[in-house]
């Protein structure tokens, strides 16, 4: 599909405050951590693909980029902590992208494919560090590439 095809140690699913997995093509066959069994982790990813921009998922996200790892956080809502006053959404946004956290947002994960240590994610709508919500874009499907 001519998009950006995302490769990392492992894809971790925070949904929220109860385990959920989403729906998402592949997940049963692809290794995947949750916002609890990666508490359990031993080593340090060098790159991991976050699924969720609520509160826990930000959580995690700047706790395992401050750990040392290359995050990747894809939120299909249109901006992060959406339950949140835009400002705060926006102020969260723009200290992940000066941590260096990538910010997908707009964008629906679909389809992961991979295996420990080479998980892939794929077509991302946009990333920015704004927190700004393009409205004329719908959130676009990730399609990935077979390993």
């Amino acid at each position: 599909m001519g998009g950006t095809v995302l490769e990392a140690d492992k894809i971790f699913l925070v949904t929220g405050m109860r385990t959920a997995l989403p729906v998402i093509d592949g997940l049963d066959t692809t290794p995947h951590d949750t916002s609890r069994t990666q508490l359990d982790l031993t080593e340090l990813l060098g790159h991991l693909i976050v699924v969720g921009g609520g509160y826990i998922g930000s959580e995690f996200d700047q706790m395992l980029a401050r750990f040392g790892s290359r995050v990747t956080l894809i939120q299909r809502a249109g901006r992060l902590l959406p339950a949140e006053n835009p400002e705060i959404s926006a102020a969260v946004t723009e200290g992940f992208a000066a941590e260096g956290i990538t910010v997908l947002t707009d964008t629906a994960c679909t389809t992961v494919t991979g295996r420990p240590g080479q998980a892939r994610a794929g077509r991302p709508a946009r990333s920015h560090g704004t927190g700004q919500k393009n409205r004329s874009t719908p959130p676009r499907p990730w399609s990935t590439h077979p390993s």
